[in-house]
């Protein structure tokens, strides 16, 4: 463990906190992201499902 402390400190600058919080805001952003495009998928198929009984309807 400490020796990837000094890596991460000698290398690349960072604390191994601040590494670990890295890695912790990127899977959040994938995750945001994995979710607004599955939200927008059922969003999209609901909608057609409506504009198809509203038709039924209609006719």
């Amino acid at each position: 463990m400490f020796e990837l402390h000094e890596m991460l400190h000698d290398n690349y600058g960072v604390c191994l906190w601040v590494a670990l919080a890295i890695v912790v805001f990127v899977a959040m952003v994938v995750v945001a992201v994995v979710h607004a495009h599955n939200q927008n998928k059922r969003e999209q198929e609901f909608n057609d499902k409506m504009s198809g009984i509203i038709e039924e309807q209609g006719a």
